[in-house]
């Protein structure tokens, strides 16, 4: 007897219906910072899954939807260590 729907606030989406909001790296480094006051913290996996890629007829790739998510993303890192969070390196993606 229970009936549900996904609500699906406005703005941009992954492709696998994640939520793109770059203002959670900031929240979150401010969290572990302020919360766990650690020596030194790294980012070791970040990124955003994308529709397949497909050449352009200039015989490029242009992703635009990647290209933005670090540098947004990226900015957010940069303003918690400019106020004096530890981030020590970041890390798009890696092996383990």
């Amino acid at each position: 007897p229970l009936s549900s729907r996904r609500v699906q606030a406005e703005g941009i989406y992954s492709a696998v219906d994640y939520e793109i909001w770059p203002r959670c790296m900031y929240d979150i480094l401010r969290y572990v910072n302020d919360r766990y006051a650690p020596p030194a913290i790294y980012i070791s996996e970040n990124g955003v899954a994308t529709t397949p890629e497909t050449v352009g007829k200039d015989g490029h790739v242009w992703d635009d939807l990647r290209a933005t998510y670090y540098v947004d993303h990226l900015e957010q890192v940069a303003k918690a260590a400019a106020e004096g969070v530890p981030v020590r390196g970041y890390f798009a993606w890696t092996l383990t």
